[in-house]
């Protein structure tokens, strides 16, 4: 679903701006470096839910929105590391 791609590819956004802040910060704890990747790790299985998840029309507005949900939460979860 169109929709979902667009989800991911907002997430992924949010991932690599702060994989880049990480990277560009004089001292980055250690906690930030572990957080990135346990995000990194939850946005590839999001990606992989939404690979397998049903087209069925009927259900498209609900699997939109639990997405856009879920979607929030991780994007909160990535602008919470501290740098």
């Amino acid at each position: 679903m169109k929709e979902l791609d667009d989800i991911i590819v907002k997430i992924k956004q949010v991932l690599d701006a702060k994989e880049q802040e990480i990277e560009t910060a004089t001292s980055a704890s250690t906690y930030a470096h572990s957080a990135l990747e346990n995000r990194k790790l939850e946005v590839a299985l999001f990606e992989n839910s939404a690979r397998h998840v049903t087209t069925d029309p009927t259900q498209k507005i609900n699997i939109i929105a639990n997405f856009e949900k879920d979607a929030k939460r991780l994007i909160d979860d990535i602008n919470k590391i501290e740098v």
